[in-house]
């Protein structure tokens, strides 16, 4: 397969409604039976977007039931989402969601443009914005993150071995094609010379 020069117009995660069952932990809802809502601050700061939140943690099937409003077309949606959980190494319960779509374990939901339901990034056909980027974008990308490596290592070996970030940049001037390898091959002497001793 040759290289990708065009962009692809896949949906990405970072352009939908998620809600993550680590966030409801964090903000409580996963204790016995809680109710409240969850705001969301739209691209543009006028847009908000609610849903109604309730959570049964302690019924034989747990669920999270949610309750919204589609602003595009005034559709109002209220359905359950059953919750599975796993057991903890130390104690406890670790709850997870289980997708409307396909019944998998996920640990968050997405709510996509066009969509009435929350459902896991496979159902949605999502896509991250760093897969999504053209080749000349992730080239840019990689020069960037290449520059920076370089401005921050100090330390290129410790104990004969090149330190993580060397070969972190290492990796990223290979895949870039700026890979030295009279400067590597310097490295890779002195890295047996002090072996040697």
């Amino acid at each position: 397969m040759g290289a990708r020069w065009y962009c692809n117009p896949k949906r990405t995660v970072e352009s939908c409604l998620s809600l993550s069952i680590f966030k409801l932990r964090q903000w409580g809802y996963l204790n016995g039976i809680t109710k409240g809502v969850l705001t969301w601050s739209g691209r543009n700061s006028e847009e908000q977007n609610r849903i109604a939140i309730s959570v049964d943690t302690t019924a034989d099937y747990p669920f999270c039931e949610l309750c919204y409003m589609i602003s595009g077309n005034q559709s109002h949606h209220s359905y359950r989402i059953a919750l599975s959980s796993t057991g903890c190494r130390y104690g406890g319960r670790r709850f997870w969601f289980q997708c409307p779509g396909c019944s998998k374990r996920v640990a968050t939901l997405f709510l996509a443009s066009r969509e009435r339901h929350f459902r896991c990034r496979e159902c949605n056909d999502l896509t991250y914005w760093s897969r999504n980027r053209c080749v000349i974008e992730s080239h840019g990308h990689i020069s960037r993150q290449i520059d920076k490596l370089r401005r921050e290592i100090k330390r290129w070996t410790w104990r004969g071995r090149p330190t993580r970030q060397a070969r972190r940049l290492r990796a990223l001037e290979q895949r870039m094609g700026l890979y030295s390898p009279q400067i590597w091959a310097q490295m890779d002497k002195l890295k047996r010379r002090v072996m040697r001793h």
